[in-house]
């Protein structure tokens, strides 16, 4: 941070683990104090982990100050089941409901890590979003083709799925 009288400078500092080289990320330029909240300034006063944090992950921001921004290919995915599920592989369900909760922007597409962590491909999570058997809440028409922002439910619908894809479900699932 900079300041000179009432107004305020701040970047982040990202470092080339390459090279070493240093790039500066804008988050207030020649901003007066009086405009910025309270917590922004508290939290950028104490280095605050989780407000930097999402800010570093910010690939809207990031995207209006560099040309190219490379998503790294791999996503560590972490898994837990809420609710009871039965040890037994031909479990009836009617409605499969997974929560994905992002800590911030991947960059990975929702139809990519769906498949990747199902086992399904593309096609047919879309075949199954089509004729009803996939449902997406907290998310926008077309979701699927789209990189994964915040928090998705993924519900699926046993009546609107094949036998094939209800089992792969259940079995991908079940194998956690």
């Amino acid at each position: 941070m900079n300041a000179n009288g009432r107004r305020l400078d701040a970047w982040l500092i990202y470092k080339c683990v390459s090279c070493d080289k240093t790039w500066n990320l804008p988050l207030f330029e020649r901003a007066a104090v009086s405009m910025i909240a309270e917590t922004d300034l508290q939290a950028m006063h104490s280095s605050d982990p989780a407000w930097v944090r999402a800010r570093e992950f910010d690939l809207a921001a990031l995207r209006q100050h560099c040309e190219r921004i490379d998503i790294p290919s791999d996503l560590r995915v972490t898994k837990g089941i809420e609710s009871a599920w039965p040890k037994a592989r031909s479990v009836a369900w009617l409605v499969l409901e997974l929560q994905i909760i992002t800590q911030h922007p991947t960059g990975w597409r929702l139809d990519r890590l769906l498949a990747r962590e199902l086992g399904f491909s593309r096609s047919e999570l879309k075949a199954m979003q089509q004729s009803g058997g996939l449902r997406l809440t907290s998310a926008p028409v077309n979701m699927l083709k789209k990189p994964l922002r915040g928090n998705v439910t993924a519900r699926f619908i046993a009546s609107g799925l094949s036998e094939g894809q209800h089992a792969a479900v259940t079995r991908k699932v079940s194998d956690g």
